[in-house]
C-alpha cells in the first residue's frame, strides 16, 4: 500500500508540472520565456554621436581606465539619425592586450556582439574562436576605405535607444581607452534587399563586384546578367575572394546551384538568377577589413 501511494504522489507531481508547463507555453505563444537582461549599475552614461560624415573622424567621448582583471559598464544612448550603422569602439592608449568589448541589448543574459580586435567583431558564440593576427598600426593604416577601427569595435544596423557596453580587462595591469560611439553611412552600396539586387553586366573575363559584410546581419544580393551572344551566353562561373587576407571572418556565396566558400569556383550559375553573400557564422567587420570580391567568368 505504501508503494502504491508513493507512485500516486509522484504521478500527481508530474501532472502538476505538466499543467504548469502547458500554461507557460500557452501564455508565451509556445515558447518558454527568456529571463530578460537586467541592466547593471553603470559606471558611465554617454550620449553617442548620432551621425558622423564620411570625411570626418568620430570624437572620443570619454577616456576610461579599466583596472586590472576588472570591468567597466557604460550605458550609451543613440538618438534618432539618418545613419545606417552604429558603432561602439574603444581605442587603447597603449596595449590592447587583454581587452574585450561587448554590447548587451534586451534579449537575454549574454553579450550580443563581442570584439577583441580592430578588424573583427561578431556574435558572442562566433567570437570565442575568432581572433585577428593583424595588430600593428602600420598594417591597419595601410588598408584603404573610409572606415576602420583602431581598437576593438562592434557594429549593427542603426537604431535609436540605449546600448549597454561592457569593457573587460583580463590583463594584470590597468588599461586606459578612448571611448567612441557613433553612427555612420554604410560604405558598401551593394543591395541588402532581395527584391532589388545589385545588377552586374558580365562583359569581360574576371568581371568583378566588391562588397563588405559590415554588420553581423548583413546580406548582399546580386544578379549577374550576360550578353545575348558570346562566351558568357546563358551561364557563368562565380568565385568569391576576400580582399583582406588577415581578416578571419567568414563569407559564403549562395546561388541557385549551390553554396560556396572563399576560393571555391561555383558550378555554372544561370545568368539573371539571384546570388547572395553573407557570413555563415555571424562574424563581420568594418568595411576596410570585411571586403570581398565576386568574380564572374
Amino acid at each position: 500500500m505504501l508503494i502504491v501511494m508513493e507512485v500516486s504522489m509522484s504521478s500527481i507531481r508530474m501532472l502538476i508540472a505538466a499543467v504548469v508547463l502547458s500554461a507557460l507555453l500557452v501564455a508565451c505563444g509556445g515558447t518558454i520565456p527568456i529571463t530578460p537582461f537586467v541592466p547593471p549599475d553603470v559606471d558611465f552614461v554617454i550620449g553617442a554621436q548620432a551621425f558622423v560624415p564620411e570625411a570626418q573622424q568620430p570624437d572620443a567621448l570619454r577616456t576610461i581606465t579599466v583596472p586590472a582583471r576588472d570591468e567597466v559598464w557604460v550605458r550609451v544612448t543613440f538618438g534618432s539619425s539618418d545613419a545606417d550603422h552604429r558603432f561602439v569602439e574603444i581605442v587603447p592608449t597603449d596595449s590592447s592586450s587583454g581587452l574585450q568589448l561587448e554590447t548587451w541589448g534586451q534579449r537575454g543574459r549574454r553579450a550580443e556582439l563581442v570584439s577583441r580586435s580592430p578588424l573583427l567583431f561578431g556574435t558572442a558564440t562566433a567570437m570565442r574562436a575568432a581572433t585577428s593576427t593583424v595588430e600593428s598600426q602600420a598594417e591597419r593604416s595601410s588598408l584603404s576605405s573610409p572606415w576602420k577601427c583602431f581598437g576593438p569595435c562592434v557594429a549593427e544596423r542603426y537604431q535609436s535607444g540605449d546600448v549597454y557596453v561592457r569593457i573587460a580587462n583580463a590583463a594584470s595591469s590597468s588599461r586606459t581607452v578612448r571611448f567612441y560611439a557613433y553612427g555612420i553611412e554604410a560604405w558598401d552600396t551593394s543591395s541588402s534587399t532581395p527584391s532589388d539586387p545589385t545588377t552586374i553586366h558580365v562583359t569581360a573575363p574576371d568581371t568583378g563586384v566588391s562588397g563588405a559584410i559590415e554588420t553581423v546581419d548583413d546580406v548582399d544580393y546580386f544578379v549577374f546578367t550576360c550578353p545575348s551572344t558570346g562566351p558568357w551566353f546563358g551561364e557563368v562561373y562565380l568565385e568569391l575572394e576576400r580582399s583582406v587576407d588577415a581578416y578571419l571572418g567568414q563569407f559564403e556565396l549562395v546561388t541557385v546551384v549551390g553554396t560556396y566558400g572563399v576560393g571555391e569556383v561555383s558550378d555554372l550559375v544561370p545568368c539573371g538568377s539571384s546570388v547572395l553573400v553573407r557570413s555563415p557564422n555571424g562574424t563581420a567587420g568594418p568595411s576596410d577589413a570585411s571586403r570581398y570580391v565576386i568574380y564572374a567568368n
